[in-house]
């Protein structure tokens, strides 16, 4: 009993070390990040309000801004991100608030990849939703879209140029990037996407070059609350099709359409799940939309999937997946 009783403890002094450890681990990233955001302003006119920022000295940010007003749209040498997109990101609310209120203009883009500080408040992790309201409140576009990337080093002998693929897509609204492979980020995007939608009036049915929307992302990453969100509660579109990119690494491809009903097609729950209660709501939806799901194909690819997870009953399975 007693050695029950010093185990016990010692179990919780361990839990108890162990969180101050993460804890500090997590000031230790926060000083890092910070000092890291300065670094990059170096040799910039933007230096002297990065420091002031990243460490939320509001009185001194708006001297600069009332002084040099220009400085705070200097971008890192880096990562080209002015020093609200920091201030979003690394969530100095006082800084950003700050910036805002000295006149900055919340749709800002870096010139590389064309980002918005809401852009960066989206793709956050936690499903916080402060610098989204607060960048809405002076006025952020949800609809705004990301710009393709061609560097000057990129461009070739002949003249042509080759994309820098990255995870800018041209087009690419905010909305866009909360659908993710990613499953911590899948707990708190539905609530940001509620959000863009119902309060800022984000377009879910907005395209990026390629033809894909927030919806077909979802679809084709299998982030099922993310797909039944936008689609059965919001209506999205799922008719039109998608295309991948033309050229992957300076390789040529044919540009042939993609339809949602085929991404929809390559989910596979037990048939007896909360999750395929959710497919059949979405299978629904396609069908009011005028797409038949039950009349289209399964991909072979698929179908083996399907043989080697039900063997005894595969055709059963196939016939109402």
């Amino acid at each position: 009993m007693e050695r029950d009783k010093i185990m016990k403890k010692r179990i919780i002094s361990m839990s108890i070390i162990f969180i101050f450890f993460l804890q500090a681990c997590s000031v230790i990233d926060d000083l890092y990040l910070v000092q890291n955001a300065i670094d990059n302003f170096k040799g910039t006119q933007g230096y002297e309000i990065a420091k002031a920022v990243m460490h939320e000295n509001v009185p001194k940010i708006k001297e600069i801004c009332m002084e040099n007003s220009g400085a705070m749209y200097v971008e890192d040498n880096e990562y080209h991100y002015t020093v609200l997109h920091w201030a979003v990101g690394l969530k100095k609310f006082k800084s950003v608030k700050a910036l805002l209120e000295a006149g900055m203009n919340p749709n800002v883009q870096s010139s590389v990849g064309g980002e918005t500080p809401l852009f960066i408040a989206t793709k956050n992790e936690d499903v916080d939703i402060t610098f989204l309201k607060l960048l809405l409140d002076y006025g952020a576009d949800p609809n705004i879209g990301t710009t393709a990337v061609i560097l000057p080093d990129m461009i070739q002998a002949d003249g042509r140029s080759t994309p820098v693929f990255s995870s800018f897509i041209d087009g690419q609204t905010p909305l866009m990037t909360l659908p993710t492979l990613y499953i911590p980020a899948k707990k708190a995007n539905p609530a940001k996407a509620k959000f863009l939608i119902e309060k800022a009036h984000a377009d879910i049915n907005k395209k990026d070059i390629n033809g894909s929307t927030a919806a077909i992302r979802a679809l084709r990453f299998s982030d099922i609350d993310m797909a039944y969100y936008l689609i059965v509660e919001c209506k999205a579109t799922v008719t039109d099709p998608y295309y991948f990119p033309e050229s992957v690494r300076g390789r040529e491809r044919k540009k042939i359409p993609q339809y949602p009903v085929y991404a929809l097609r390559e989910w596979l729950y037990p048939l007896d799940s909360p999750e395929y209660k959710k497919k059949m709501d979405i299978v629904k939806e396609f069908e009011k939309q005028g797409v038949d799901y039950w009349n289209t194909s399964i991909p072979d690819s698929i179908l083996t999937k399907i043989r080697d997870l039900y063997p005894d009953n595969w055709k059963e399975y196939s016939e109402k997946y």
